[in-house]
C-alpha cells in the first residue's frame, strides 16, 4: 500500500471519529425510539395521538385563560361573529410561547360523512385490514358528542401547547 492510500484511510478514519463524538447534530428526543417510530410511521391509537409525547408534569399557571363558554360552545350556534366558535389564547416568556386553545377551528366547517350517511367510515379495504378504528359505526346516526343528522362536528376541547 502506498504512502498516500494509507494517509487517506488514516484520514477517513479521523473523520468517521469525529463525525461519531459531535453530538451537534445528533437527533435528541423526550421519548423512547420505539415509541418515536411508532407515532411517525402511522401507528394510531384510539384517542388519536401518540400519548408518549404529552407533557406529563405541567404547571397550568403557566398556561394562559380561555372563557368558559369556549369550552361548551357547539357547532350549531357557531358562527361568524363569534369566530366561528374557535378560542385562542397565547403567552409568552423569553424561551417558550404558552398556548391555550378549544381545538375548534377559526373557520367554519361543513359536517362530515367521509362515505356518506348511512355508510360506516371506513372501506371495505380498511375494515378486513383491520385498521379501522371504529367499523360499527354509522354516519348519521347518533354516535355520541360531536355526531349530528347529516354528519359528524367537531366538539371543542380545552388544549395546552408549549412550544419554541
Amino acid at each position: 500500500m502506498t504512502v498516500n492510500k494509507t494517509f487517506g484511510l488514516l484520514l477517513l478514519q479521523v473523520g468517521i471519529l469525529l463525525c461519531l463524538t459531535d453530538t451537534t447534530n445528533l437527533l435528541r428526543t423526550s421519548v423512547s425510539e420505539k415509541a418515536m417510530t411508532d407515532c411517525h410511521t402511522g401507528q394510531r391509537y384510539v384517542s388519536g395521538r401518540c400519548h408518549d409525547y404529552a407533557t406529563k408534569n405541567i404547571n397550568k399557571s403557566d398556561y394562559p385563560v380561555i372563557a368558559a363558554n369556549c369550552t361548551t360552545i357547539t357547532w350549531a350556534l357557531a358562527n361568524e361573529t363569534n369566530n366561528w366558535g374557535n378560542c385562542f389564547n397565547m403567552t409568552t416568556d423569553d424561551e417558550y410561547r404558552y398556548i391555550t386553545t378549544n381545538t375548534v377551528p377559526d373557520f367554519y366547517m361543513n359536517l362530515y360523512c367521509p362515505i356518506g350517511k348511512g355508510f360506516g367510515y371506513c372501506s371495505h379495504a380498511e375494515i378486513s385490514g383491520g385498521t379501522c378504528l371504529f367499523p360499527n359505526l354509522t354516519c348519521g346516526a347518533d354516535n355520541g358528542a360531536g355526531s349530528m343528522e347529516y354528519g359528524d362536528v367537531w366538539i371543542p376541547s380545552k388544549q395546552t401547547t408549549k412550544s419554541l
